[in-house]
């Protein structure tokens, strides 16, 4: 019974694996529970217990699969759907400007241990994950360099820039942290004006808001020494608008 409920999840969760993060967590919670049920001595404790878990795996699939199918017809069909060329730029570009970030975060937190990079490198690679996919849906060819290389000639250069800077300080690397954010949300904000495409706006508004909140953690890191930063892309008046809001939760958004 166990190992059929098992496989079932795991067959579900391999289908709708762009929302991995809540079977994760079904799936973790069953590699737990597993091993305890099977040293149970009380036959009806056990019993109780397999039928509580078949419920939580029945509900799971049919919450997920009716929020697979509300995702679907949100987005347009892509049966004989094609990108223009403004779009399969904006892609290639927000994949590269997300591995920037990446890299420079695991950087710093190499060099200085910090609580943001660490944190923030690892939402990073679901962003590269999150643009990839579209990538992937459409067959647009694309090549991830090595580490610290960059086709774009622009991102090459910021890249250099920001790691000689954040090298010197941890106060000037999370100025970096700070700047790739502001970038980061300028661009975002100039490609979903490009794009038309509604799940490519979608992910991009996605990673526009958790450009936000790691601009959140990082300006926090900066008050540690009281330095204020100064927005160099984005403006004033927008940096302000997103420190005076609340932390967002943009996994709603995908």
């Amino acid at each position: 019974m166990i190992k059929n409920e098992l496989s079932l999840s795991l067959f579900f969760g391999t289908i709708y694996s762009d929302y991995g993060g809540f079977y994760s967590f079904i799936l973790t919670k069953l590699k737990i529970l597993i091993p305890i049920i099977k040293n149970l001595s009380n036959k009806n404790v056990m019993k109780n217990l397999l039928q509580k878990m078949s419920v939580l795996v029945l509900i799971s699939i049919f919450s997920l699969f009716n929020f697979s199918c509300s995702q679907v017809r949100k987005t347009t069909n892509l049966d004989g759907q094609k990108l223009t060329k403004s779009e399969i730029s904006a892609l290639l570009y927000s994949l590269e400007e997300e591995k920037l970030a990446f890299e420079v975060y695991d950087l710093m937190y190499e060099k200085w241990g910090t609580m943001q990079f660490g944190n923030i490198r690892q939402s990073e690679e679901m962003h590269i994950a999150e643009v990839q996919k579209h990538l992937a849906q459409y067959k647009i060819p694309y090549q991830i360099l090595e580490k610290g290389k960059y086709q774009n000639a622009e991102l090459q250069k910021l890249f250099n820039q920001l790691v000689a800077q954040g090298n010197i300080s941890e106060l000037e690397a999370l100025k970096v942290g700070a700047t790739i954010e502001d970038v980061d949300i300028f661009d975002l904000q100039k490609l979903i004006k490009e794009v038309e495409n509604p799940a490519i706006i979608q992910s991009f508004k996605f990673l526009e808001c958790a450009s936000r909140n790691h601009m959140r953690a990082f300006i926090r890191g900066l008050s540690r020494y009281s330095f204020e930063y100064v927005p160099k892309y984005i403006t004033k008046n927008q940096l302000k608008e997103i420190l005076n809001s609340d932390h967002e939760r943009c996994g709603m958004m995908r």
